[in-house]
């Protein structure tokens, strides 16, 4: 299903032997609205270049602006991406970087990868995910977010700590945990650890 889009550009084409035409846009801004006409989110970047045949993109530098019900959650950059429109499909590569713009503890997500089904409202994460905030960090091999549900799965946990707030190098943590996923519900920032294999493992450093 292709959703309809607000495309504001200023741009230039440059044509090749096979008489293709693409499109290369400076200064890309881009708005997907869902079914319902509401914006789901706002891509911006420095350069895209557009396939006038199947319209997907190609983006660099970019940055982006997942919005729920109207209200703005997310701001997600990378340094490069691409928009498959025929699958409805966004993937980013290279530095990608989510900001929690509700929480107020400095909530951010790295990852290697992100592909985001539009179709389907979720963001699925790959490789190095690491969930910071002002004093804990979590890291994890994948993560999924459903932006119906409001919720993020994070898979292959590999530690989660907490640091005191005195510790301001966060060399040594206060308190950490083994687990094998772990759920944040966004709704009320409540983070729950759930082990299908082993027991959830804590370890309390009362020296903190």
């Amino acid at each position: 299903m292709l959703l309809p889009f607000q495309l504001i550009v200023g741009c230039k084409s440059k044509l090749f032997e096979n008489e293709t035409v693409n499109y290369n846009i400076i200064d890309f801004n881009l708005d997907q609205l869902d079914s319902d006409g509401n914006v789901q989110f706002n891509l911006k970047s420095k350069e895209a270049l557009i396939d006038p045949t199947n319209t997907n993109i190609n983006i660099s530098k970019l940055r982006i602006t997942l919005y729920r019900k109207n209200t703005a959650i997310y701001s997600i950059s990378s340094k490069v991406g691409y928009f498959d429109r025929l699958r409805n499909i966004i993937t980013l590569k290279r530095g990608v970087l989510l900001k929690d713009l509700t929480a107020n503890n400095n909530s951010e997500i790295y990852t290697d990868q992100l592909t985001w089904n539009l179709n389907r409202n979720r963001l699925h994460l790959d490789g190095n995910i690491e969930l910071t905030t002002d004093s804990s960090k979590l890291i994890a091999q994948k993560a999924t977010y459903d932006n119906t549900s409001n919720q993020i799965t994070i898979y292959q946990i590999k530690k989660y700590e907490i640091y005191n707030f005195n510790n301001e190098l966060k060399t040594l943590p206060a308190f950490s945990l083994m687990s094998d996923k772990a759920i944040l519900y966004r709704s009320n920032n409540k983070l729950v650890f759930y082990s299908d294999l082993n027991k959830v493992e804590s370890k309390i450093n009362l020296n903190q």
